[in-house]
């Protein structure tokens, strides 16, 4: 007999990050193309908020079809773009309505977008991805045409969505791609506990420390002159007048020097989260509340944002989910620190405590070397 039922293959979205090299003429249509997503979500928030203050909020439908009367007598420049734009700067602000709602997310209210904090608009989803492809280092855009990009797209599958950004003055093209799951890793691996911390980035139960060229002088005269550089370039911004062409020649150089410290944060984030996923078949993380330990400990908080714990956690996930690896998530109250891992006893562990000395054995060992031995055991105990 053969069985008519077809197997059913899990489906991931993973996305690449390409950065563009557009054409003067690409780049005005691009830019046009942010001014507009810009511009529908104001309008639609107005409205949203006017609504909420006469007692009746407007849907998502209610506001497409109220743009789609005012569009051509409100925003007769942007004929010729792409409308794909203003549908999906409508449904994000819905989006945004509903995170902000829901208790358990804690988002901000969605606010007003200005030239310098949103300069992005999304296009994909649906009929419209007929417009969009990629091909070698070319992707097509609708309305905007082939655009060179600096590397091919590394993933196979189906696009769904595609993001253009500006950061710095450079643009990104971030391509969403669905793509049949990676097989889950049976065997062939030990489980890891890691642990996130301030003074490493992150800290194995096998005793690997990341990054291991952390603390080095070099390292620590590079972070002083970028952190020169931002205090210089913000105390000038200060001394601007708003709206200038100074001011934006200045906002442009404090921008370069934050993009890079983040590219280089990122790199390392992603090369320790690849790392573990080689070693492991599972592997143990805990779950931090990072905006609590600022708020808790306002003398580090410089520091613990620094550090950048939310995003590494989330980048080792994500790697982890990327190559079979299962990851257990301790809880967020779970005390990895704070427990010994020799007798299973807590005690009090500030932060500012780098060495873990119990109390009740009198065992020794470092602070996130302790945190990711109770992360392994943990995730040992789970079934």
């Amino acid at each position: 007999t053969v069985s008519l039922k077809k197997e059913f293959t899990p489906m991931i979205m993973r996305t690449h990050k390409i950065k563009l090299n557009p054409t003067p003429t690409q780049e005005r249509l691009l830019t046009q193309h942010t001014a507009y997503d810009r511009a529908v979500h104001n309008w639609a928030l107005r409205c949203h908020n006017d609504g909420k203050a006469a007692g009746q909020e407007p849907t998502k439908d209610e506001l497409r079809r109220e743009w789609k009367a005012i569009r051509s007598s409100k925003f007769p420049w942007a004929r010729n773009l792409s409308q794909h734009v203003a549908t999906h700067a409508i449904k994000a602000l819905e989006y945004g309505i509903k995170a902000w709602k829901d208790k358990k997310r804690s988002n901000l209210e969605p606010r007003f977008h200005s030239r310098t904090r949103k300069n992005a608009f999304r296009v994909g989803v649906g009929n419209e991805l007929r417009d969009v492809s990629c091909t070698d280092k070319r992707i097509e855009l609708p309305n905007i045409g082939s655009v060179r990009m600096w590397q091919p797209l590394r993933f196979e599958g189906r696009i769904c969505m595609v993001t253009v950004k500006r950061e710095a003055g450079y643009w990104f093209a971030c391509v969403t791609v669905e793509m049949p799951s990676p097989a889950p890793r049976r065997g062939g691996g030990n489980t890891i506990g890691v642990d996130l911390g301030i003074r490493r980035m992150a800290t194995s139960s096998d005793g690997t420390i990341y990054p291991k060229f952390a603390g080095t002088e070099a390292t620590k005269r590079r972070q002083k002159c970028e952190e020169d550089k931002i205090r210089r370039y913000t105390e000038q911004l200060g001394r601007q007048t708003p709206g200038s062409a100074r001011r934006q020649r200045v906002m442009l150089k404090l921008e370069k020097v934050r993009y890079r410290v983040r590219c280089r944060r990122d790199d390392e984030q992603y090369k320790v989260s690849a790392d573990v996923a080689r070693k492991g078949a599972r592997v143990g993380v805990e779950t931090l509340n990072v905006l609590g330990m600022m708020k808790k400990n306002k003398g580090m908080a410089k520091e613990i944002s620094r550090a950048a714990m939310g995003g590494m956690g989330r980048k080792i996930a994500q790697g982890c989910e990327a190559a079979g690896v299962e990851v257990v998530k301790a809880g967020r109250y779970f005390p990895s620190s704070r427990r010994c891992s020799q007798c299973n006893a807590l005690q009090d562990m500030p932060l500012g405590k780098e060495e873990y000395k119990c109390s009740h054995c009198g065992f020794v060992l470092d602070r996130d070397d302790n945190a990711s031995r109770n992360l392994k055991r943990y995730a040992e105990e789970m079934p």
